[in-house]
């Protein structure tokens, strides 16, 4: 399954249908702790559970 946006392509139709939403560029996925967001809600909930975020919100304070 070729991405028509990108060189890229896929084995699974599914997987081709989630990285289409990288070039939509919609984010509906906002972090409340650092303001960051995402495409994606796997991507947004593996930011939420990384310590990443907490390490940006401590720079800032």
């Amino acid at each position: 399954f070729p991405c028509t946006l990108c060189p890229k392509s896929f084995n699974r139709k599914n997987s081709l249908r989630r990285h289409l939403q990288l070039h939509s560029g919609v984010r509906p996925y906002s972090c409340t702790t650092c303001k960051r967001s995402f495409s994606r809600q796997d991507i947004y909930k593996r930011h939420c559970a990384s310590r990443r975020c907490q390490r940006l919100t401590e720079r800032e304070s």
